[in-house]
């Protein structure tokens, strides 16, 4: 797990890839919560794309199985590569990105109860997916990244955190029609 936060934007703005090569400026403070990646997906299909980050802040989670990377505020992962799934060609074996599914994430607020807080998320989608994954951003200041302090129906959960000290979780599922995850942090 991996997460980078830039403290030089301008910089960034000026001299990534999609700057220098297309006159575009990528980075911006965060991508919304409710981003649709197939938008996303769709630039990338239309012409050249960099893997350079598209806000201030991204998790990259990586393992032997994948890598997933989710840029700040959006629950949805903007870059999935899965290792177990080679592609013979010409020129040896590749991994290709996947497109991941489109998935709305409906979240309520974090809920106070008596032994912490709570937070229901609820995946808006026609699609299925094994092991997807959404993070999520917004957890209560009070939690210090005490992984045995999450409670979760989620399958894995991992904790990150930037320089600053801000944590999020990423939460790994299988995507369902209106599957709904459920958090707890205790005190």
């Amino acid at each position: 797990m991996f997460v980078s936060a830039t403290d030089h934007v301008d910089y960034d703005k000026w001299w990534l890839c999609h700057w220098c090569n297309l006159g575009t400026l990528v980075t911006k403070d965060l991508l919304a919560h409710d981003t649709r990646m197939a938008d996303e997906f769709e630039r990338r299909r239309k012409g050249p794309y960099f893997k350079d980050p598209l806000s201030l802040e991204y998790i990259l989670v990586e393992d032997h199985r994948r890598s997933v990377r989710f840029e700040r505020e959006c629950p949805n992962p903007v870059w999935w590569f899965d290792y177990t799934r080679q592609e013979k060609g010409p020129r040896g074996s590749a991994i290709s990105h996947t497109e991941t599914p489109e998935v709305r994430v409906q979240r309520g607020g974090w809920v106070r109860d008596g032994s912490g807080r709570s937070i229901m998320l609820r995946m808006h989608t026609a699609a299925t997916m094994p092991d997807y994954a959404v993070a999520l951003w917004d957890l209560p200041q009070e939690f210090r990244g005490d992984r045995t302090k999450v409670r979760t129906n989620a399958k894995e959960c991992v904790v990150a955190w930037n320089r600053n000290r801000e944590y999020r979780l990423v939460l790994f599922f299988d995507l369902t029609p209106d599957a709904q995850l459920r958090v707890d942090i205790l005190d």
